[in-house]
């Protein structure tokens, strides 16, 4: 039976993981048959974002007073004073980064089905889109200490209609009293819940009756050939490292820099580092992205989803981790046999590692599979 489907999840943003994860869950559901959509809700990044007032981020309840201080006031302050002195002829990095990519990522979305576009929270609530089934999506949507107000992802907005979550990321192992009232509250009124990361199912299981799932990432969903063919073609030529950092940058810099003399290959990536003579690509979007990884002989990287296309694209990569994204890259490395993967002082060996790709696909493939049962249960 075909049904009318609305996916809430991170969209239309300037992020290869978070488009790519949104792209999956909808083509899945979307090839089943059914009539899905993506919900085109602004953030405040987004052009045109107007604020809805009584809808305020729960940032500012899981965060330091320092790091609200530096939020609200000294990053500010650096913005304008890099401004003042910088010539007319001189784009900071970042900016001239998104402005080369903007239309790539432009041109990915339009591939996908979306919504009318709601510029406020106040504009959804009086006019919700109508679907037979709500599913909040993946990406870190339920992390309090996203810079955005999050009860539209807890589907507070719907009249009428069943609603999951598929795999959703909180994004820490930790939140205030505060929050866990708001998430209990929001969380009563679904159906069913999945998340990503088993640090998520201990947190949100002592907070609802429902039995809280562990799914994979959406990515998954989708198999390798449908992935190889989606990427662009090749970006570079001739044998080369590929370096993508996400976050804290250091060790995977100094290691790639390392790999590039012991290898003696090229060092790609898409980010200046200071006092680092890698070369840059600017203009890449999302299939971009997936065809860097797809064509490189080893990949450097701080990301979680840089892993996750590393083992579907089958590319050899060693990863970093920092804190604040840990604990979902080493379940990734877990669930698919390959923590030998993770970059340590125990571990910093100086060449291509060997992957047992098949075992590893093996691995995938049973996560989709689980995904696809626990996703359909709620499709058919």
């Amino acid at each position: 039976m075909k049904k009318k489907v609305l996916i809430t999840t991170v969209q239309k943003a300037p992020n290869f993981g978070a488009s790519l994860q949104a792209y999956a869950l909808w083509k899945y559901i979307s090839e089943l048959g059914h009539d899905c959509k993506i919900l085109d809700l602004l953030r405040p990044y987004h052009k045109g974002y107007i604020p809805t007032k009584g809808f305020e981020p729960f940032c500012r309840h899981e965060r330091s007073w320092w790091l609200n201080f530096r939020i609200d006031y000294v990053r500010p302050l650096k913005a304008k004073i890099r401004t003042l002195f910088k010539s007319n002829n001189q784009e900071h990095p970042v900016d001239k980064k998104l402005r080369f990519s903007k239309k790539l990522f432009e041109d990915f979305d339009n591939q996908i089905a979306y919504t009318k576009t709601y510029k406020s929270i106040k504009d959804l609530y009086n006019d919700p889109p109508q679907a037979d089934l709500y599913i909040t999506g993946s990406d870190q949507l339920w992390n309090p200490t996203q810079p955005y107000p999050l009860e539209p992802f807890f589907l507070t907005f719907v009249r009428k209609g069943a609603r999951i979550s598929y795999a959703t990321s909180v994004g820490v192992s930790n939140v205030s009293k505060y929050t866990k009232k708001k998430f209990s509250e929001w969380l009563k009124d679904y159906d069913a819940i999945s998340v990503r990361e088993p640090e998520a199912v201990s947190l949100l299981q002592p907070l609802v009756s429902q039995s809280v799932a562990q799914c994979c990432d959406p990515t998954f969903l989708l198999p390798k050939i449908q992935w190889t063919n989606f990427a662009a073609k090749r970006q570079i030529g001739g044998k080369y490292i590929f370096l993508f950092v996400v976050g804290d940058g250091s060790q995977a810099c100094s290691y790639a820099e390392n790999l590039h003399k012991k290898l003696n290959l090229p060092v790609i990536t898409n980010t200046e580092f200071a006092g680092y003579d890698f070369t840059i690509v600017n203009n890449i979007g999302p299939l971009e992205w997936l065809a860097l990884i797809r064509d490189a002989e080893m990949m450097v990287t701080t990301s979680f989803h840089g892993c996750v296309f590393g083992l579907i694209m089958q590319t050899p990569f060693r990863v970093c981790i920092s804190s604040n994204r840990g604990s979902r890259i080493l379940n990734l490395l877990r669930q698919t046999k390959n923590e030998f993967l993770l970059l340590s002082e125990s571990n910093y060996t100086m060449e291509i590692p060997t992957i047992d790709f098949e075992e590893s696909g093996k691995c995938i493939e049973r996560l989709g599979e689980d995904g696809r049962n626990w996703l359909n249960q709620y499709l058919s």
